[in-house]
């Protein structure tokens, strides 16, 4: 349990929580294990940035993609369109969130190659999420 995945940056500030991404988020958190993925980290942080443009512009919720092996850790934040975000029902939020997810951990398998197992975290994620 060394996946920590938060709620939007901005969008969550501006409009509150939403509850069923809180549990997404939580609950794939909750089921993941980095170690069963790869040796060379053992925590990786996500944080979707979901905000308009005009704030983007301001240099307000830049990208982040930060992999210490020294620290053994990862920090992605990924920025997603805000106007697709907000006009998209609760099923279609829940998809967005997870392609945010799985770029963000995409990004991580560039940095580590064949040292991190991709494709296995992500059917974890898929089965851990089906209802």
């Amino acid at each position: 349990m060394n996946l920590f995945i938060n709620t939007p940056s901005y969008y969550t500030q501006e409009h509150g929580v939403i509850d069923e991404i809180y549990d997404l988020c939580k609950k794939i958190s909750s089921m993941i294990d980095v170690k069963r993925y790869t040796d060379c980290i053992d925590t990786i942080g996500i944080v979707p940035i979901i905000a308009p443009e005009s704030v983007l512009e301001q240099g307000m919720f830049k990208e982040v993609k930060k992999i210490s092996l020294p620290y053994r850790m990862a920090v992605i934040s990924l920025q997603t369109d805000y106007a697709k975000f907000c006009e998209a029902n609760l099923d279609q939020k829940r998809e967005i969130i997870l392609d945010n997810i799985f770029c963000s951990l995409k990004v991580v398998k560039g940095r580590l190659k064949n040292k991190f197992n991709y494709a296995q975290m992500e059917r974890d994620i898929v089965s851990c999420v089906v209802e």
